[in-house]
């Protein structure tokens, strides 16, 4: 037990040498333990997860807009184009749509998602 007491001792001067060494106040000290501790770090990100979660969850009372264009080529052989003496008819396809959608009423399906955040 003599042992441990002795590296212990020896341990504990180390330490605060290197401590001091490396940071001059201890002010510096914290701010360099905040900024490089990996489980302060990963409990910030948490934190983080969570704001934006929420932030997304109160994403669901917003109005969407949603924007389609899309177009195309297509070949049509079947038994209705081969009927009007079209063998292999080539068509062109577009489309082109804008949607604006607002929730009215979920079954409170958002507002809980929103308390469960």
């Amino acid at each position: 037990m003599s042992s441990f007491v002795t590296a212990v001792l020896i341990a504990i001067p180390l330490s605060v040498a290197s401590v001091s060494a490396t940071a001059a106040t201890l002010q510096e000290a914290i701010e360099a333990t905040l900024t490089t501790n990996p489980d302060i770090l990963a409990s910030q990100h948490n934190v983080t997860a969570a704001e934006e979660l929420y932030r997304s969850a109160k994403g669901g009372y917003y109005p969407t807009i949603d924007l389609v264009i899309a177009g195309g080529r297509e070949n049509s052989n079947n038994t209705t184009t081969r009927a009007a003496s079209f063998e292999d008819l080539s068509l062109t396809r577009e489309e082109r749509s804008i949607k604006l959608t607002q929730l009215l009423y979920d079954g409170f399906a958002t507002s809980n998602y929103v308390d469960q955040q």
